[in-house]
């Protein structure tokens, strides 16, 4: 992951993005080796101020048999492979508890175990 930070407000010029995407042709020439995130020194901060290093994003999440219930709040559910999940936690932890009341409470505990 080529991380991209800068002071600006504005994105990359079109001389910069030329060359981030020069160097990606060339580098995942054979197959998709680098990938690049670009951060404003502002979203940087923000991260820093709310504790958060970057966001959980399960874009390629496959969800077998779902469905939804209206009542009494919109809810979803569906099937998930434990790999998948399992995949999750080498990516994502600790993030992936950031919401969860237990992550607070110290990540070594018998529970989160």
């Amino acid at each position: 992951m080529l991380l991209i930070s800068h002071t600006g407000q504005n994105n990359l010029g079109k001389e910069v993005q030329r060359d981030i995407d020069n160097f990606l042709k060339e580098m995942n020439d054979a197959s998709d080796l680098v990938e690049y995130k670009v951060l404003a020194q502002r979203q940087i901060h923000n991260f820093i101020a709310t504790g958060i290093a970057m966001p959980v994003i399960l874009d390629d999440l496959t969800i077998r048999e779902w469905g939804q219930v209206k009542e009494p709040y919109i809810a979803f559910y569906g099937c998930v492979d434990a790999s998948e999940i399992a995949s999750w936690m080498e990516k994502y932890n600790p993030r992936i508890f950031d919401p969860n009341i237990r992550f607070f409470l110290g990540g070594k505990t018998d529970i989160n175990s």
